[in-house]
């Protein structure tokens, strides 16, 4: 995202370096090891990571804000959790063999899809960062 003068917007330039560097030490650790539970431990170690990059513009984000904005954000911000909450065991469940047939591959699709519900947060809080860090 460019600034009023066509340069990258520093928020913009460090969350691409947070999450470059969440993204390599990740591949590169899938290089190491492989295997399922290799796999799923390495991505959930990244979830971690961007569950901080998350904490981290959260905190910058609501630091921007007025004090009746502040309490609607914290409001959005407890009901998402309440969501991811929700939706990690919903990502588990459907991971059960009666519903997938098994397989060792199963756990690496819940642990995916549990790091993406954290990511997609992390990249929705930081976008609402830019939007008001434009101006402010």
């Amino acid at each position: 995202m460019l600034n009023r003068q066509g340069n990258l917007n520093p928020i913009m330039i460090e969350f691409m370096v947070d999450t470059f560097r969440i993204e390599q030490i990740c591949r590169l650790k899938m290089e190491i090891d492989f295997s399922t539970q290799g796999i799923n431990q390495i991505i959930y170690d990244c979830t971690k990571e961007y569950d901080v990059l998350l904490n981290k513009y959260y905190g910058q984000l609501i630091q921007k804000l007025n004090a009746d904005d502040k309490k609607l954000m914290q409001s959005s911000q407890r009901n998402w959790l309440a969501f991811r909450d929700q939706e990690k065991l919903v990502i588990e469940m459907l991971g059960k063999e009666e519903y997938t047939g098994g397989g060792s591959m199963q756990s690496n699709f819940t642990a995916i899809d549990q790091y993406n519900l954290i990511k997609q947060r992390t990249v929705e809080i930081a976008s609402h960062l830019l939007r008001v860090s434009e101006f402010k």
